[in-house]
């Protein structure tokens, strides 16, 4: 959703760790009014290891 460089991806599913295993570390963020959990950068960084695409990978090598 968006328009570059402002862009939210949702996903039903992800590599490497559950949503469950995810919200006690989310970020609660207001959008247009609306509190989104937005996954920890702790958890970020276990999903894109686990992907393994390339373009995943060279993201985690951008991650503080």
């Amino acid at each position: 959703m968006g328009h570059p460089p402002i862009r939210i991806e949702v996903m039903n599913e992800i590599d490497g760790v559950t949503f469950e295993e995810c919200r006690p570390a989310a970020i609660l963020a207001f959008i247009d009014g609306i509190q989104v959990p937005i996954i920890s950068l702790a958890d970020l960084k276990r999903n894109k290891l686990a992907s393994g695409r390339p373009k995943d990978i060279d993201d985690l090598q951008q991650l503080p």
